[in-house]
């Protein structure tokens, strides 16, 4: 892509992403040199929202401590002067900044501010930002390391409080990723005893039990992120269905990191059989009156189900809900917003990768057709779509990770004959369509 010319209404958003990639390729100098030439532009408040941004986080990955330093103050100033973060092309919110910013603080020696604002940024998410969260935990650690376990454990429920219950419910991972085990099997035993709590006031609520299905082949990069993600939601009624297809990774060891979340089921198969055998696998295990999946390299924002569930209750019509999402790279920047249209029966269109169904629907239109592995997905949105109608939720609240060992990009690649041979596969099957 040409570069567009100084002032253009698009050179702001050129070199936002060429500032991003120039990140990834680990060319520190020269994507500092295009952040100054960029934050000097005329810029509009969101547009300068993600140059400062991006610039404290390049800081915290580079070696210069002059640096460090300048982009702290800046993150500092524009968070008080623009407490409700509202940028364009980065998701972020005030507990990702004064996270960034408590990176910084500790990098730059200051750690005990570092911990203010950890802390601060955990208490602006309601203890949802996971990132946040184990950061802390990890710096806690390391604050407190010579003086033993028991100062660490008073350390991090100090850290924690106990008139919180989202607080209160991250102890048990936080021992458990601190390698704490006796402190993690205390608090897992509180933890269940609140699960069982919530689970009865669940039934008498009436509120639906969600089933999301994790199926995995071999793809546990960014398993336990994933798994982590879905158990922080803020709709608690829900189930995780990890289905190991047959993986010669070892699946089973990350998701009993969460034992303690009586949530999570874990099934195993022996043979891989493919993503569509592995995701009905999970179906017939499922007991919730909502479904949907997920991928083990892609994320969720914590009101993901939150909203997907009250977006689907407003429309009692609907065989479906799906929404628009982020696509991000392998370190988990965000690199496009997939704004979606309204769907169209076409052929062509699937729910994208954040969809929630009904299981009423799914009875009626039957499960993923595994002869059409690829682009079982479409297929699948296709017989739904004739059940009932697709409502959009126009909010990104997913993330799609692209990378070189996702499915899709290995179909980009070739894979079961690349998109053209799947498109015709699915043509065949879906003649009266005008796949337009």
């Amino acid at each position: 892509m040409r570069q567009p010319p100084d002032g253009a209404e698009e050179w702001p958003t050129f070199q936002f992403y060429r500032i991003l990639a120039l990140i990834n390729l680990g060319r520190t100098e020269e994507a500092s040199e295009c952040l100054y030439n960029a934050m000097e532009a005329e810029l509009g408040p969101r547009e300068t929202l993600d140059f400062v941004y991006l610039y404290g986080k390049l800081a915290a990955n580079a070696e210069m401590d002059e640096m460090k330093r300048e982009a702290l103050g800046l993150l500092v100033d524009t968070l008080k002067a623009n407490p409700v973060v509202h940028s364009k092309h980065v998701r972020t919110t005030e507990s990702d900044w004064l996270s960034l910013i408590a990176e910084l603080q500790w990098q730059t020696g200051d750690r005990l501010r570092a911990l203010v604002s950890w802390r601060q940024g955990l208490e602006s998410s309601g203890y949802t930002n996971e990132r946040c969260v184990y950061r802390l935990a990890g710096a806690i650690y390391e604050t407190h390391a010579a003086e033993g376990h028991d100062r660490i454990s008073r350390a991090i429920m100090e850290a924690f409080p106990i008139d919180s219950t989202a607080a209160q419910s991250m102890l048990s991972p936080i021992f458990s990723y601190l390698n704490m085990p006796e402190w993690s099997a205390l608090f897992a035993r509180s933890r269940e005893g609140s699960s069982t709590k919530q689970a009865e006031t669940t039934r008498q609520s009436g509120r639906p039990l969600v089933s999301l299905i994790l199926p995995v082949y071999n793809d546990t990069l960014y398993l336990f992120e994933s798994i982590r993600a879905i158990l922080a939601q803020t709709y608690l009624e829900l189930e995780l269905v990890v289905v190991d297809d047959g993986s010669d990774d070892d699946v089973a060891a990350i998701v009993r990191r969460f034992a303690h979340d009586s949530r999570v089921k874990y099934y195993r198969l022996e043979k891989n059989r493919g993503l569509p055998h592995a995701l009905n696998y999970g179906l017939s295990k499922a007991e919730g009156s909502l479904m949907g999946w997920t991928s083990a390299d892609n994320g969720v924002q914590p009101r993901w189900l939150e909203r997907m569930v009250q977006t689907l209750a407003a429309c009692p019509d609907a065989s479906a809900v799906f929404s628009d999402y982020y696509h991000i790279d392998k370190d988990g920047l965000a690199i496009e917003t997939k704004r979606l249209s309204a769907y169209r029966l076409n052929g062509l269109q699937n729910g994208g990768p954040s969809l929630l169904w009904r299981a009423s629907a799914y009875r009626k239109s039957g499960g993923f057709d595994e002869s059409l592995f690829g682009i079982e997905d479409r297929d699948f949105a296709i017989r739904l779509a004739l059940v009932g109608r697709f409502v959009h939720l126009q909010e990104p609240l997913y993330y799609y990770r692209i990378h070189e060992g996702s499915l899709s990009s290995r179909i980009d690649s070739g894979f079961a004959g690349g998109w053209p041979r799947l498109h015709e596969k699915l043509k065949r099957k879906w003649l009266h369509l005008s796949f337009v």
